[in-house]
Parts: structure tokens; sequence; C-alpha cells
């Protein structure tokens, strides 16, 4: 069966109006022939699923990946020692990666605010004995207090602190009727400045990898994170998403050539690399047309340069 999702995959099959809600409907019929409590190996570790998720639970299963070349970065790049922070960490499947590479003397910091991504997150944790992994059931933001997170069942890693963001993300999936834009579920989530979290709950400003998959909150993660940039100069793994970094009042262009001036130069890491440097423009434009055509979303990394 699984064999049979990636074949419809590689044809292209769900372009065809209608055909994702048969796909969806099919999958959801599949995955209940696996029991109550669905898993997968993922890189030599057992990872429990969510159901119902048609996002990163499902591409887990039937794929065996998520963003796999980030999967592939944190797999290759990470190693012993390291402090890694994983924001939006989901069910756990990067998480997972890092807590085996760092091992006992690096640490695992895996920010989630969804209850239902979570749970799932501590199962995963917790049934790989991995012990060198904080476990935050909150948001990471520009500011300390709390905040409304829109989220939906269907499609976890959709979830944002923006209510329109959650709804475009929605569409992007294929979801674009008003009932459908409508399931979504409002939590009232404790949210955190980084800079603040590692000054009061760490000790240190040491951070060697920073994941983001957010939303467009990442440019507010940034802005609470001025402190660690400037200190420990971490590698950044994030989603860029121009117009969900706009609804949160976050230029794209301001915000790379910001992330510019402090030393960090970027590159795509989910798409062919055919050149050494990219401006700040060939990035938006890369992205802008990914979110015209419904591609998976751009992902980059980010790296101090090397005097």
């Amino acid at each position: 069966m699984r064999n049979f999702f990636r074949f419809l995959k590689k044809m292209g099959i769900g372009k065809i109006p209608g055909f994702l809600s048969f796909y969806s409907s099919a999958y959801l019929i599949f995955i209940r022939t696996l029991g109550k409590n669905p898993s997968v190996e993922f890189h030599g570790q057992r990872i429990f699923l969510i159901p119902t998720d048609l996002g990163v639970s499902r591409r887990l299963l039937v794929f065996g990946d998520h963003v796999k070349p980030i999967t592939d970065y944190f797999s290759k790049t990470i190693s012993p020692g390291m402090f890694v922070a994983d924001i939006g960490a989901n069910i756990g499947h990067l998480t997972l990666i890092a807590a085996e590479q760092v091992g006992k003397t690096g640490h695992v910091y895996a920010f989630e605010p969804d209850p239902q991504c979570f749970a799932i997150l501590k199962k995963n944790v917790e049934a790989n004995t991995h012990k060198n992994v904080s476990l935050l059931e909150m948001a990471v933001s520009n500011s300390n207090g709390y905040q409304t997170l829109y989220a939906n069942n269907n499609f976890t890693s959709a979830g944002s602190l923006s209510r329109e963001n959650l709804s475009s993300s929605l569409k992007s999936h294929g979801k674009d009727n008003e009932r459908d834009e409508n399931e979504y579920r409002e939590y009232s989530v404790n949210s955190v400045r980084l800079d603040d979290y590692f000054d009061q709950h760490v000790g240190t400003m040491k951070l060697d990898v920073l994941k983001m998959n957010i939303q467009g909150a990442e440019g507010l993660v940034l802005e609470g994170a001025k402190r660690l940039l400037q200190k420990s100069s971490p590698t950044i793994i994030m989603e860029f998403w121009p117009p969900g970094l706009e609804r949160f009042g976050t230029s794209a262009k301001n915000l790379l050539e910001w992330l510019g001036a402090l030393g960090y130069y970027y590159k795509p890491i989910n798409i062919p690399v055919h050149k050494n440097s990219f401006s700040a423009k060939d990035v938006i434009d890369i992205a802008l047309e990914r979110a015209k055509r419904k591609q998976d979303g751009l992902h980059l990394i980010l790296q101090k340069q090397v005097s």
C-alpha cells in the first residue's frame, strides 16, 4: 500500500482537481489497519505517529522522511557535545536524530506548543530512552507570556500563532473550501524568548544549531534570540515563507539583510543549488515561486562566514 501512495506522488496525480480528497480518505483508511498506535522505524529509532495527521506523520510512514535534506543535514553534521534547539518539533523526528547525535555531552531543547503533537513528542523521546532532551510545551517568539495557537488535526505542521497563516497553509494542502478552513483548534500557549530561556534555564548562551519550522514566526524567534546569535553564532535551519513572515510584521528582505549584516550567508537546502551565493532577492523569488506552484516550502541553511 505504501508503494501505491508513492506511485501516486511520482505521477503527480495529486494535481488533478478533487483527487487530494480521495487520496487523504484512502490514507486514513490505510493507517487504521496499523492499529491504535502506528509507528515506524526512523534512522534506527522507533517513532510513533499521529494517525489523523496528513502532514509529518503521513510522510514519515509513506515516504520514510519529511524534509529529507534537513534530515540528512542533522545526520551528517550534528556531532557529540552540540546544543540543538528544535523549534516546532512536532512529533520529534528531528529531535530524535539530534539526541542520538549529540550524545551524553550535548543537549537538545525541543519546543512544541501543540498539545497533541507534544504528547507524541514526549512519548517518542521516552520510548527511545533519551535523557539529553528538554521537552518544552511552549511556543518561541519575541515576547514572554501567553499567545493563541491555531492548530489543525489533519495537518499538524500547519499550526501557527497566526490564524491567517494556518488558513493559507491549509489551502496549499488542497483544503480550499470554507468548511476545511474553519476546522481548527485554538489553544492558549505559553511563549518565551529564546534569549530569556537560555539565560534563566540553561545558564549559558551556548547554541550550535537552531532549527525552525513554525509557519512564519521565524522572524519573531530571531528577534528574541539576538544575544544567542551574537554570542554563539549557531547554524540556522529555517522554513522561509515570505507571505507568512509578513503577516507577523517581518519583512523577508529586511530579515535576510539583517542576518547578512551579522555575518550569515544563506542558501536553499531543499532544492538543487547551482551557484555559490544567493542574494535576498534570489531567495525571496524562489520562495514565492514555490508557493505559487504549491510546492513544498523553501528551507534555508544559514551559517556564519568563515574568516
